[in-house]
């Protein structure tokens, strides 16, 4: 880098233009590295066992919600509803079920200090907990529910006062002229 400054030292603005990029790529860089040794670190046995018992419980929670869905939709005797609900419902205690029997694998990979093991199912039970996202997204999908999910919503107006008059007939042209409003063409069929 130095070397490249002190070519470059003829020309100050190119080689300050240069310098800076040079260093923006090396802070980059080094905070890359950073992040992907803390992506890197393997769990400890500790953290396994917990993320796979908070998948289990999001799975048990998603899979409760289900239900109380599946009993509003029987109640109001929405057919459409009730049919994707319950196939959802379906679709989650197959991977409820899964999860649970991977999780139990998990524990006793652990007790028997099989680490590679252990490895195998916590992935096994990440993707099961992301199949059961997917299928609580499509479940919002069933009751329309998606469509009314847009976040924390807030809106400001602030009025300045150069709004022109509130006759809506009037529309005024940039320079002061008045644009007159012309109907609009009536159809030739009666």
């Amino acid at each position: 880098m130095r070397e490249a400054l002190r070519i470059l030292g003829r020309r100050p603005l190119l080689s300050g233009f240069i310098a800076a990029a040079m260093v923006t790529a090396s802070a980059a860089g080094w905070a890359g590295a950073q992040e992907d040794a803390a992506i890197e670190r393997p769990l400890t046995e500790r953290e396994q066992v917990e993320a796979a018992e908070r998948a289990l419980d999001e799975g048990r929670a998603a899979a409760d919600r289900i239900q109380s869905l599946v009993e509003e939709a029987r109640r109001e005797r929405d057919l459409i509803r009730l049919t994707c609900l319950s196939d959802k419902q379906t679709q989650l205690t197959a991977s409820l079920s899964t999860l649970e029997q991977r999780v139990e694998n998990l524990r006793d990979a652990i007790r028997s200090g099989d680490g590679g093991l252990a490895g195998h199912e916590l992935s096994v039970i990440t993707v099961i907990r992301q199949k059961q996202d997917i299928l609580a997204r499509e479940v919002n999908q069933c009751i329309g529910q998606d469509v009314y999910e847009t976040g924390d919503t807030s809106v400001e107006v602030t009025f300045t006062g150069d709004i022109p008059g509130s006759d809506a007939t009037e529309i005024f042209a940039p320079g002061g002229f008045q644009v007159p409003m012309v109907p609009p063409p009536t159809s030739p069929l009666r």
